[in-house]
């Protein structure tokens, strides 16, 4: 499927190659006589200019990011029509990969010698049938797999998981290093400190 300049390139080069009329040769392609003729009224100059500027004060977003700070400053311009000219600039970046480790610097988990050395902590979730989200506190010692805690509720707040370690600090003490992924639960301000 020919865009449109490309269907007007073709009937140029018919019509100079066969020293036929643009009529025939758009009889023969099978396209509109009164395509070839138009001429776009189109003036990109402004969107152009805009995205440049954008580009350059923001230079790693992407068109979604671009579109939005437009639409933002009050310029009306359509999604497809923006787009269209973000493409025809070259703008469009590649996706990002996801980001796994090299095998060079992945490293197995050292299991370690003696109690209370490490610890692993994680939540585990699930729905109840009326859609609630229960989520359960796991905390395991990784010398010998002893699950320290087992504790459900429907939400956990940042308080109840240090009061949850206050209380096993009593009862077993307290480990050298506690591992944990990077998910949003331990990324809280009150559990880095």
């Amino acid at each position: 499927m020919l865009a449109p300049s490309g269907k007007k390139d073709a009937v140029v080069y018919l019509s100079k190659k066969y020293n036929s009329g643009v009529n025939r040769c758009c009889k023969v392609l099978n396209i509109s006589r009164s395509s070839i003729y138009y001429t776009s009224k189109l003036d990109d100059a402004e969107i152009i200019s805009k995205l440049e500027e954008t580009v350059r004060k923001h230079p790693n977003r992407r068109f979604e990011n671009y579109y939005h700070r437009i639409r933002r400053e009050s310029h009306k311009w359509a999604w497809s029509r923006m787009l269209r000219v973000y493409r025809a600039m070259g703008l469009v970046r590649r996706q990002k990969g996801s980001r796994w480790l090299p095998e060079a610097m992945r490293k197995p988990l050292v299991q370690p010698k003696i109690l209370n050395e490490v610890w692993s902590m994680d939540f585990m979730s699930d729905s109840l049938e009326d859609g609630r989200t229960f989520r359960v506190l796991n905390i395991i010692d990784d010398c010998n797999r002893e699950c320290l805690c087992t504790q459900g509720s429907i939400s956990y707040p940042t308080l109840r998981v240090f009061r949850r370690l206050q209380e096993l600090k009593e009862e077993v003490g307290t480990p050298r290093y506690i591992r944990t992924d990077n998910g949003p639960e331990f990324v809280s301000k009150d559990y880095v400190n």
